[in-house]
This record gives structure tokens, sequence and C-alpha cells, in this order.
């Protein structure tokens, strides 16, 4: 069942407004099936012994308390309001939010049990990818290129399985790459799937070219082929989605592929890498199509006013909310009073912003402004013990001789890219509790648990003799 797990998750498209986002879509149907499943399966004996420790427990009540807390002050202070959730549908968010963490949590808990497991997930990624790329990405990259070309398909499929955000006339023509010229897989708009392929599919493919290793022979090998293929596969997706965050992915991307890699590799990225840079700036001054994508997402990008001005009103937001936060889906009253009025004379903010509700545009802004460092510490806390206990079982994997050592070295380092693509992102915005997200984090942390058991029952026999 671990194999069905991101394919399952890509499904993002939004059939309701009326519930919390990730409860409106097919995931979450799909995983409760799966969890009870799992449930019968083993008769429960999986679900009792990952369950959740007393002190997780504890937290999960205090911050759903938290967050009703906040809704309420929020609510006393500003009314009903068409900028923010409102009190009923604002609690149902906060529902719908710790339940979407609960289910992923369970539903990796559930699958991800053994190695068995954590080998069938990997190999389902990139399945998934060769799947997802034929029917969705590649079709998307020949629309975006042409007037004619697959367009019928790709609106096709968008009506189907695209998410698409209400108020906007991005999906006009059928589709949104139809319409925009850029890609964007099933979400709603392009920004989003470079965070989908930068937290999903990156990490995975630089670290098994970094570490020599191959998922589907686990093994170390020479030849890294596929995988060299994938990431540069990977580039064009995030080159054609023609969005600030894609670019800002590719250079991550690089920047990791760089640091994980050994001298002689290096030599040869640097190489490569030249050439490249300059292949691209004699591109840039003589190829106007180039020039002008450049231009737009990157080197001379407009319409920021909305992005600092949001950034600067939940900064300013959560300086006056430092503990327990405004409360989900709460910020938008509050950034129409902290927003400096210099960043509101745009179309977006005037047609879009005003009338309806002004966006969170930096995750980061917006936990600490929504959340509080109440519940946005305990977490960043409990990250950081996973990355200590990685760094740990790194050394003490060098030292062991366990099955399946490369692969977890590999698995570690993936995980390292994987926190640095996200809170990289999170500087900007992406969908952060969407389930692929919380699904890639959570096998993350299994393959950790099963590392240090592992790891424990080798130094016991070891000491035994």
């Amino acid at each position: 069942m671990s194999g069905l797990l991101i394919p399952i998750s890509l499904f993002v498209k939004t059939y309701t407004y009326s519930l919390p986002t990730t409860v409106a879509e097919f995931p979450i149907l799909a995983f409760l099936v799966i969890i009870a499943y799992q449930a019968v399966v083993d008769h429960g004996a999986q679900l009792e012994e990952q369950f959740v420790t007393r002190k997780a427990f504890l937290f999960t009540v205090f911050a759903f308390l938290a967050q009703l807390t906040a809704i309420l002050i929020s609510y006393l202070r500003y009314g009903d309001s068409k900028q923010d959730a409102g009190i009923l549908h604002g609690t149902l968010n906060v529902i719908g939010l710790f339940l979407t963490i609960l289910v992923a949590y369970f539903c990796v808990r559930a699958t991800i049990t053994d190695m068995v497991a954590v080998k069938r997930f990997i190999r389902a990624i990139f399945l998934t990818l060769i799947v997802f790329s034929l029917f969705v990405l590649l079709p998307q990259l020949i629309a975006s290129l042409s007037n004619n070309g697959l367009h019928s398909w790709v609106n096709l499929v968008a009506s189907l399985f695209e998410k698409r955000w209400k108020f906007r006339n991005w999906y006009d023509n059928g589709s949104y790459v139809t319409t925009m010229g850029r890609l964007n897989g099933f979400e709603a708009e392009a920004g989003y799937l470079a965070a989908q392929i930068a937290c999903v599919f990156l990490p995975m493919t630089i670290a098994a070219i970094t570490n020599h290793f191959d998922y589907f022979q686990n093994a170390v090998v020479k030849s890294r082929g596929w995988y060299f293929l994938a990431l540069v596969w990977l580039f064009v997706v995030l080159f054609f989605a023609k969005t600030t965050t894609g670019f800002l992915v590719i250079g991550i991307a690089c920047l990791t592929l760089f640091w994980k890699s050994g001298a002689a590799d290096r030599i040869v990225y640097a190489i490569v890498a030249v050439v490249i840079g300059i292949g691209i700036f004699v591109s840039y001054l003589t190829v106007p199509s180039v020039t002008n994508l450049l231009n737009q997402y990157l080197l001379q990008k407009g319409g920021t006013d909305n992005r600092r001005g949001g950034t600067i009103g939940l900064i300013l937001t959560f300086i006056h909310n430092p503990v327990i936060g405004v409360g989900n889906d709460w910020a938008g009253s509050y950034l129409m009073q902290y927003v400096p009025w210099r960043t509101r004379n745009n179309p977006e903010y005037l047609t879009v912003y005003s009338k309806n509700s002004y966006p969170i545009l930096s995750v980061w802004g917006g936990w600490l402004a929504q959340y509080g460092l109440a519940i946005v510490g305990p977490v960043l806390f409990y990250i950081w013990k996973r990355i200590k206990l990685a760094l740990t079982l790194k050394a003490r994997l060098r030292a062991s001789h366990i099955n399946d050592r490369a692969l977890f070295l590999t698995l570690i380092d993936a995980f390292e890219i994987f926190l640095i693509m996200y809170f990289v992102l999170a500087l900007l915005v992406f969908s952060w509790s969407e389930y692929y997200m919380l699904i890639s984090f959570f096998f993350y942390v299994s393959v950790l648990n099963i590392a240090e058991n592992q790891l424990s029952s080798e130094e016991s026999l070891a000491n035994e003799y």
C-alpha cells in the first residue's frame, strides 16, 4: 500500500469550497480507506504500536484549543468580514487542517513499517514521475509552446483534475496552461507545481546521483544516467513553469547537488555550470523569447508590491500577536490593517485582494502570524530533533554493516535536501499542508525510525558477542 501514497496525493483538485481545501479533495477518502484496510489486515497492531506519544497528544490538544481561542479573539476584534473565514468556517478549517495532518501521519505509519515498504514507496515516486510526465507534464509543455498542439488533451485533463482558485481568470481558455502558457501539473498555478517538484521528486533524485545509488537495483552503481535524465527533465519543467519559485528551485537543486557530491563530481559540475551559464547569458542577449522570459519572471519581475506588502503585514501581525497568533485563515483583516498603503496601488490588490481576501504570500509569515510561537516553536523543535537524529544516524551508519546501509545514507541526504527546499521555499508561498508534502515528511521520519531500530539491533547483537 505504501506505493499508492504519493500517486494518490497528487490529485489535489478541490471539489467544494464549503469544506476545508484538503478535506474537499480525493486523497482524504482514499487515505482513510487505506488506514482502515491496514487496521483490518494487521488487526490494528501497527496503528497501536505507532500511536502518538502522550506529549504529542497533549500538544495537539493544546494547539487545537489555542487556535480556537485565537479565532475567537480575532472574531471579537473584526466580526464577520469578507477578508476572513468567519468563526464557523474558520473553526472547520482548523479541524480540517488537524485532520489532514493526522490522516497523513497515520497513513504513513500504517504503511511504511519496514524496508520492503520503504523501497516500494521510493520506486512508486519515480514510476509516478514517469506516468505524470508522459500524460500531464509533457503535453502541457507542448501546449505551452504551440498554438493548438495538444490543447484539447490538456484542457480535458485539466477539467478532470486541475485545482482552481476562485475569482481568477487563469483558466478561461479551458486550463491554466492554455490560458497562461505556463506549466502547472494538477496545481492551481505554476509556483505550486515548482514546490511539488522541489519537495517530492528532486530530493531523492539528487540524493541518488550524489550517492551513486540506484533505488531499483538497491545498490551503489557507477552509472547514474537515468537519474541525470530525470534531473534535466525536472529542470526543463521548472524552467517552462515560468515562475520565480521554479527558478529558485533550480538554483537550490544545483547548490545541493554540488554540496552533496564528491570532489571529482564537483569539478565536472562546476565546468558544466560555467558552460550552461555562458549559454544562458548569450541566449539572454540574442534570443528575444529567452530575454522576455528571464526579464518577466526573474530579472525584472514586476508585481512584487503585494508580496512585499503582504510579508510586511504578516510580520507586523505576528509582532502584535506573537503567542497564539490570529487563527488559521484569519490573517486577512490584520493584513488590511498592517499592509503598507504604498504597496496597494496595483491592479491585483484593487480588483482581487481588496474585494475578496488578502492571501498569505509567505508561508513563514503565515505560520508565525496565524499560529504564533506557542505552536510554531514546538514544531520547529521537533524537526530540529529529527535533524540531529539524522546526523547521528549518518555517523553510526558509516561505521555499521547493516543491510540497506547505502540506502539509508542516501535517504538521509534526501531528507536534508527536502528540508532545505521546504524551508527556503517557505519564504514564498506554496501548498505546505498538501498531502504530498506531509506524506513526504512523515516518510523520512519513518525511515529514520527504521534505521535507528536496525542499528540498535545490530549494536545489541555486537555487544552480546
